[in-house]
């Protein structure tokens, strides 16, 4: 007999009444089986069970719902227990990456563009980009991509060939 099995066959005996008070809450929940598991699989260990608002990516997809479903902030703010300061963080955090993924998304041609045809003293040289702007624009408006001389030179200041 191993030792998984003996502890098996103990627990099989435990009943209710033998339960602390906290996993007498546990059974109650999911039931004596999985309480009998439970302790034959983790018992002696101290387990921490995560709230679930530190699975961040759920919580704030559900909060968003929530607005999105007209409840307002103070409203969400009560139903979960935090401050209004809270559910705007979670919403503005979501709109930062969305923000985020359009900025990239909309100048990734502009810093391909940047990076395969022009050289370190291009990027580099102030005066230059005043002779090579008109050309970036043109050169990408034939590609299909519109950008502003303010978007091009602020590409080519941040860009490290």
């Amino acid at each position: 007999m191993t030792k998984l099995e003996f502890l098996a066959r103990i627990t099989e005996d435990i009943c209710y009444e033998d339960l602390t008070p906290d996993l007498k809450d546990f059974c109650n929940e999911f039931g004596i089986e999985t309480t009998r598991k439970m302790i034959q699989v983790f018992g002696g260990q101290k387990i921490y069970v995560t709230k679930p608002q530190f699975f961040k990516k759920a919580y704030k997809k559900n909060i968003l719902g929530l607005l999105h479903n007209g409840k307002s902030l103070k409203d969400i703010a009560l139903l979960l227990e935090i401050t209004e300061d809270g559910v705007r963080k979670a919403v503005n955090r979501k709109n930062a990456i969305a923000k985020q993924k359009n900025y990239y998304k909309n100048f990734m041609p502009l810093k391909i563009y940047i990076l395969e045809n022009l050289q370190p003293h291009d990027t580099l040289d102030i005066d230059r980009h005043k002779l090579i702007i008109p050309e970036i624009i043109e050169e990408l408006e034939d590609r299909g991509y519109f950008y502003t001389t303010e978007e091009v030179k602020q590409a080519l200041c941040n860009s490290t060939i």
